[in-house]
């Protein structure tokens, strides 16, 4: 599912495509395995994934919760 047809900018890098990945996607599944991570993790606030984005010509999968976000990076050569 393409969220945003127009490229947009984050800090500085420009973000080309945003999609959102089904909750099955083996993708996501794979990416959903860095979690919790005992650095960042509070287990007050339950992490959820937000988008997919293609940065500068690399696929990273963003995470949330109520304080932080996090961003692990696809599998070499991924694209949805």
């Amino acid at each position: 599912m393409l969220l945003s047809g127009e490229a947009q900018w984050l800090a500085g890098m420009r973000v080309d495509r945003i999609v959102e990945l089904a909750p099955n996607d083996p993708e996501l599944l794979r990416a959903w395995k860095s979690f919790p991570d005992p650095v960042t993790d509070d287990s007050r606030y339950k992490w959820e994934y937000l988008a997919t984005e293609l940065i500068e010509q690399h696929w990273v999968h963003i995470f949330v919760n109520r304080r932080t976000s996090a961003r692990v990076p696809a599998r070499v050569g991924w694209a949805p």
